[in-house]
């Protein structure tokens, strides 16, 4: 999509950023890190016209120092743990999926139904017998 498409989306769909060159935030200092997040955040927001809160980890996982940078920029961040947002989540664990829909709302309301929970529930199964062979 580019930059008049994203600006053209429904207000309820979010567009979030995702650091200014894709960095293991882990292995990085502070004020780094606070470059990455601040110089991809800034940009989003000029060419869209509304603020960007939200951030999707580079590769998923972050220690509590990179959150603790994450949130002097964004509301909510978000992994690839794949496990759902709740109310008891915290807004800056990487604790939630993301996902790319392109079948529409359809695709929506079937990940968020009983079948969208069995579809994560083998994934996040499939993913730790996956771990297990790589250890």
């Amino acid at each position: 999509m580019g930059w008049e498409d994203l600006a053209g989306l429904p207000p309820a769909i979010t567009t979030g950023a995702h650091t200014e060159s894709h960095p293991h935030l882990t292995g990085l200092p502070e004020a780094e890190c606070e470059r990455e997040l601040g110089d991809c955040q800034e940009p989003m927001e000029q060419r869209l016209g509304k603020p960007v809160r939200w951030l999707a980890y580079p590769y998923g996982s972050c220690p509590a120092n990179v959150r603790a940078v994450a949130g002097r920029h964004f509301d909510l961040a978000v992994g690839t743990s794949l496990r759902f947002v709740s109310s008891r989540s915290c807004a800056l664990e990487p604790a939630a999926n993301r996902y790319l829909l392109s079948a529409g709302r359809s695709s929506l309301d079937g990940l968020l139904g009983p079948s969208g929970a069995l579809y994560i529930g083998v994934r996040r199964a499939l993913r730790g017998v996956r771990r297990g062979y790589a250890n």
